[in-house]
């Protein structure tokens, strides 16, 4: 029989019964969970603040351990976890998150990891396979170019569409732009959820998947979802860095910044209308070779943490 381990999400953006830390424990680290409101074993918490963190725990006196994650760039101004940028590192005995910290209690553990699912331990979204990062599949019979997003807060989609819509039209899911009456785009809406987003994604031979904010580390799914849908990416960095170049090839991107715009619409006309060029293009593979061992060695360091601080208790 296996041991059970109880748990406790807190401040987190969902109860935690399909949560990707709970897979965790479960699959890949062979415990079974049972998930709770008092005296847990483990808690979860995040930035979504409804309850005071230290009072629960003033309260708990059973807890083991205490760990923090977020997804959010909690260095942007209109961050919801702008508040949270000490990534509460004087009470997490793990602290998790994007940003790259020299910290003892620190792990970066990005949101993309909790998406992409490495079908052997079934962790992450089932709509997000691996081997479809792995095996890029797509064809130039599709739609020009997509994006899929409700806002444009840090000024870094806007001016992509704008420069795209004077060669074709830009289509848009969600309300990005929508009271901009100087730019006119094909609105059609993708549903709701990561399976919905998938099939709006296979349509198109390009997708706009910039992140909200720029700040260095600062990944979220959104590239993931977008070579599993079967797109090239065009993605937005201040400058020509290199993104997850442990597990992305870079060359499969294309990168805007705020100096290359011309450049930039150049090479993906050419892709759009140069079927010989497009086919090389897409013949490239989208991850590097080690790509599949890093994201288990990310796994191996977050077991290997949780394992030293359970023993410690």
């Amino acid at each position: 029989m296996r041991h059970k381990i109880k748990i406790a999400f807190l401040n987190w953006w969902s109860d935690g019964t399909n949560d990707f830390f709970r897979k965790f424990i479960e699959s890949y680290m062979g415990y079974s969970t049972e998930i709770v409101n008092n005296n847990p074993d483990i808690i979860f918490f995040s930035v979504f603040h409804k309850i005071s963190i230290e009072n629960y725990i003033k309260n708990n006196s059973n807890i083991k351990l205490r760990i923090f994650f977020t997804g959010e760039d909690t260095l942007a101004k209109s961050s919801r976890g702008r508040s949270s940028d000490h990534y509460y590192l004087n009470i997490a005995d793990i602290s998790l998150g994007f940003k790259h910290l020299n910290h003892p209690n620190y792990l970066r553990f990005p949101l993309w990891l909790t998406y992409i699912n490495v079908e052997k331990y079934n962790m992450g979204k089932t709509c997000l396979p691996m081997h479809k990062l792995i095996n890029f599949n797509t064809n130039d019979n599709k739609q020009f170019t997509c994006i899929i997003s409700n806002h444009d807060q840090n000024n870094t989609r806007t001016h992509i569409i704008k420069i795209l819509n004077n060669y074709k039209q830009v289509t848009i899911g969600g309300n990005i732009l929508k009271h901009n009456k100087d730019i006119t785009c094909i609105r059609k809406g993708c549903g709701r959820g990561e399976e919905s987003k998938q099939k709006y994604l296979n349509n198109f031979k390009f997708n706009i998947c910039s992140e909200s904010s720029i700040n260095p580390g600062y990944v979220t799914e959104k590239l993931f979802e977008c070579i599993i849908g079967g797109c090239i990416p065009i993605y937005y960095c201040e400058k020509d860095i290199l993104i997850e170049p442990d597990i992305l090839n870079n060359d499969f991107i294309i990168k805007y910044t705020d100096n290359n715009y011309d450049e930039v619409l150049k090479n993906i006309v050419e892709l759009d209308k140069n079927k010989a060029v497009y086919n090389n293009f897409i013949n490239k593979k989208p991850l590097v070779d080690n790509a599949y061992n890093v994201i288990i060695s990310y796994y191996e360091k977050l077991k290997n943490k949780i394992s030293e601080k359970l023993n410690q208790s």
